[in-house]
């Protein structure tokens, strides 16, 4: 993706688009993936009966 200034984000945050733009657009890594994870693992771990 290229930032405002033309250069490429580089999986880092920053925004991109026309400096002239009314709305700012701006790009935010996420590892979607680990989030589903973690929160299948806590959840799997809250249903689990304890005792």
């Amino acid at each position: 993706m290229r930032s405002s200034t033309g250069s490429f984000t580089g999986g880092r945050e920053g925004v991109i688009g026309a400096d002239a733009a009314r709305l700012k657009v701006y790009v935010i890594p996420t590892n979607e993936e680990l989030l589903i994870a973690l929160d299948t693992a806590r959840l799997i771990g809250e249903s689990e009966p304890s005792g």
